[in-house]
């Protein structure tokens, strides 16, 4: 094989990779944009509850966010008059913010305003329904992880690390 044909080989390879990771991101980002809801995703859209519109939002948003992914309450808070929702990481925020308008206007929820935010330390979107608002962040912030292999054949070490005041996990 001659190097011209060898370059143009590894050339057709690394499109052919890029396409694909390109092509599932696209897929990704627009799966929730689509009107019909995915399997599952059905029974999950909540009824507004009569004269109540702040909790009709938190129900709405809560009975959302297991089939997105969210499964911990406690992401979605009440401060003042706006619920702040957390949006982790690994979660596209842009295709789970089109989600929620989609599922909050599907449960009959009056949408008066959505907004997309990207800014250099996070990015999020803003709504406001039936005089309600919600606001969800996600950290663009670096993360740190460090990895220590092997420490399960050291049980006094382990019990001192149970007591680390800081968020750490420990795998025996």
């Amino acid at each position: 094989m001659t190097t011209k044909a060898k370059l143009l080989w590894l050339l057709s390879s690394v499109l052919v990779l890029l396409g694909l990771a390109l092509g599932s991101n696209w897929y990704f980002s627009k799966r929730f944009e689509r009107e019909a809801a995915p399997p599952g995703m059905e029974a999950s859209v909540a009824t507004p509850e009569p004269g109540n519109e702040s909790a009709s939002l938190e129900a709405a948003v809560r009975a959302l966010m297991p089939a997105a992914g969210l499964f911990r309450d406690d992401w979605l808070r009440r401060d003042g008059d706006t619920w702040n929702l957390k949006i982790p990481r690994r979660r596209d925020s842009k295709a789970l913010g089109e989600y929620i308008r989609l599922g909050l206007q599907r449960s009959g929820t009056k949408l008066d305003d959505f907004e997309w935010r990207d800014f250099p330390q996070w990015r999020g979107f803003y709504l406001e329904a039936d005089g309600d608002k919600l606001v969800a962040v996600q950290d663009k912030s670096p993360a740190l992880a460090i990895v220590i292999d092997d420490w399960g054949y050291h049980t006094k070490v382990l019990k001192q690390m149970q007591t680390f005041p800081g968020r750490l996990t420990i795998a025996a």
